[in-house]
């Protein structure tokens, strides 16, 4: 289901279930973004988690197991051989077009963006900050492989991750394509990692999303008529910045203008800004 879990079909589903099966997760705040009200469970709820603390917090069990995710998964399969994924197909695939109806149209062309940069460098890992693209493709991109998506727009949104993490995953994978996507809200929290960068000589396109503000928590207060405070931010010139710490940096305008320069910075030997009007980019 990606994250469709705050989606009300979803929530609804989980209600209705007669047994949960809640794995590697806090059924917190952050996982169903329920900040005024609580996650409803009328099943049995059988929780796993590596932290013995976790496993009573925000839902409490009718069973709790202390264990690793991955190895509780593998024994559950090993346990359950003739279990056939594909016979609830059908309703898992409702249930995403009932969630996906109810998601903001702008969640759509965010996935659509992340998959244009997925088709321009085959085998790409993209690090995400959280900024409005990384929030939409959470729900409608898919990528091909494990460990080529993270972000830390699923828990407590922290600011400046998506740079730093970038080059990381770089410096673990040299020879595979890596991309920062970040916000100019964002990249303000971590730019002193563009000068870690250049030292490297790490060649990373950083997408700055630039909308001029704190796009999504905007959304946010507005869908809930709260005064919009603190998030109409000012934005320097990305580009006169990235040129001053050594990375090359470009705006661009166009689809084929954001292509050239994103398979352009790949293969470059420094870091490169690429500066994203989020007007222009929504309707590529």
């Amino acid at each position: 289901m990606g994250s469709r879990m705050p989606q009300q079909p979803v929530l609804d589903a989980l209600q209705a279930a007669d047994v949960v099966l809640a794995i590697g997760t806090e059924l917190g705040e952050t996982d169903t973004l329920l900040f005024d009200d609580q996650l409803r469970l009328s099943g049995k709820v059988i929780r796993v988690d590596i932290e013995p603390e976790q496993l009573s917090r925000n839902v409490l069990p009718y069973i709790a197991i202390c264990a690793d995710a991955g190895l509780t998964m593998q024994a559950l399969f090993d346990a359950t051989p003739d279990f056939e994924a594909f016979e609830h197909q059908a309703e898992v695939s409702e249930l995403r077009r009932k969630a996906d109806a109810l998601g903001p149209e702008t969640y759509r062309k965010h996935g659509k963006f992340l998959d244009l940069i997925a088709e321009s460098l085959p085998g790409v890992a993209i690090a995400g900050d959280s900024t409005q693209p990384v929030y939409g493709g959470n729900v409608f991109y898919e990528a091909d492989t494990v460990r080529s998506y993270f972000n830390s727009s699923t828990g407590y949104g922290t600011l400046g991750y998506g740079l730093p993490a970038a080059l990381g995953a770089k410096l673990a994978q040299p020879q595979r394509p890596v991309v920062s996507l970040i916000g100019d809200g964002g990249l303000q929290f971590t730019l002193s990692e563009l000068a870690t960068a250049v030292e490297l000589n790490l060649a990373v396109p950083i997408l700055v999303w630039n909308n001029n503000g704190y796009g999504e928590i905007k959304r946010y207060m507005i869908e809930r008529d709260i005064p919009t405070i603190g998030v109409d931010i000012y934005t320097p010139d990305f580009i006169a910045i990235a040129k001053g710490f050594g990375c090359e940096a470009i705006r661009v305008a166009t689809r084929n203008e954001f292509i050239e320069a994103l398979q352009q910075a790949s293969a470059a030997a420094q870091p490169t800004v690429i500066d994203i009007p989020e007007a222009l980019a929504l309707e590529w």
